[in-house]
């Protein structure tokens, strides 16, 4: 019953909040990266970030106006991580909000250590991911790193990787895996790949 109702409320949010061909296109254009993928993918990603959109705020702080065309892009970045995920947006359930900023922001948090001693974090930052809370993008650097080959990172994909991480506690760079996925597969795959990337870099 549950299943059949997501499907239906699935069909109805599609068809009622269909993106623009222009805004789709040229959203996509400012994404290289998603020209790899082949016709029936971007199809199922354009359908996801309907869904994403429909519900996630992408909201604007510190004086910057987010246009439609932000709020596509930066969809557009954090659905790649679930395109095949089983459970796809469940992953992002734990937050509403995206917030952008028009420059680096400075967060302000406070913690203390286990000594006793305070700390304030306040350097600026591009992106963070809130456990439970929402992620927060610098547009600049979105818009600078969307191109990942020739930036070399990608915020939104970053940002968003992380609260998929956070899923089950603190970032650890293993997200919850449900079976039959293997945590010790995962590991072993992801440290194999980084010692690889390390190599090639230097």
């Amino acid at each position: 019953m549950f299943e059949a109702l997501k499907r239906w409320r699935r069909r109805r949010v599609l068809e009622r909040s269909a993106l623009p061909d222009e805004l789709w296109d040229e959203a996509v254009a400012a994404l290289p990266f998603v020209h790899d993928y082949g016709e029936a993918d971007r199809a199922r990603l354009r359908d996801l970030v309907v869904l994403f959109l429909d519900t996630k705020s992408i909201v604007g702080a510190g004086g910057h106006d987010v246009t439609p065309l932000q709020r596509v892009v930066i969809a557009i970045q954090a659905c790649v991580l679930v395109l095949e995920l089983p459970d796809t947006l469940d992953g992002y359930a734990d937050f509403e909000s995206v917030v952008v900023y028009p420059d680096e922001f400075v967060p302000g948090w406070t913690w203390e250590d286990e000594a006793g001693v305070v700390h304030v974090n306040d350097g600026p930052l591009a992106g963070e991911a809130m456990p439970g809370g929402p992620v927060v993008l610098s547009w600049p650097d979105v818009e600078a790193s969307a191109d990942f080959e020739a930036a070399g990172m990608n915020l939104v994909i970053h940002e968003f990787a992380h609260k998929l991480d956070m899923r089950d506690g603190d970032a650890n760079g293993c997200p919850p895996l449900d079976p039959p996925r293997d945590p010790r597969a995962w590991k072993a795959a992801m440290s194999a790949a980084y010692d690889d990337f390390a190599a090639r870099v230097d």
